[in-house]
């Protein structure tokens, strides 16, 4: 299963999002991870966070850091995703 990344952009800053399961990175059991395994579990942390109300963009990328999709949240709420061309 591939792992993937998701870096989220806010107002202020921005972060790579967390995640308590390390099954994307057996090696570090216990201790967690930035990367997800597999785009379902990315896609989700990426609807996820796209609910805080500081959130602009979330990109979902490689643990090599190639762009893979990029969700836009304009002003009026409404969001917009394309598939990225890194």
């Amino acid at each position: 299963m591939t792992p993937y990344r998701v870096a989220v952009f806010t107002e202020a800053g921005g972060f790579h999002a967390w995640t308590p399961d390390t099954t994307a990175e057996p090696w570090r059991a216990g201790s967690g991870s930035f990367c997800f395994a597999g785009g379902l579990r990315a896609i989700a942390t990426a609807r996820y966070h796209l609910r805080g109300a500081d959130v602009r963009q979330v990109q979902i990328r490689t643990n090599q850091d190639r762009k893979i999709l990029i969700y836009n949240k304009h002003d009026d709420g409404t969001i917009t995703h394309y598939r990225a061309e890194d």
